[in-house]
């Protein structure tokens, strides 16, 4: 993954996914295929989206953001 911020974003809501017991089917109305791209970092969700698969992870977007930017500052490191 060439991009840190896709892996990040990708990385957080697998882990937010599977903390919560919750299978890529249970996420939402978002399909499967559409979170596996996600978590594998080669879909870019849009903001929309984004808020979308906070409020399933049962989180707000600005708490889903604030992973994303610290897991995203950890692979410029």
């Amino acid at each position: 993954m060439d991009d840190p911020l896709r892996a990040a974003i990708g990385e957080v809501i697998r882990a937010a996914r599977l903390e919560r017991g919750l299978t890529q089917e249970e996420v939402g109305d978002l399909h499967r295929n559409y979170i596996g791209g996600v978590e594998r970092g080669t879909i870019n969700p849009t903001v929309t989206q984004l808020v979308r698969l906070a409020a399933a992870l049962d989180m707000t977007g600005a708490e889903l953001l604030e992973r994303i930017e610290a897991r995203a500052a950890e692979h410029e490191d």
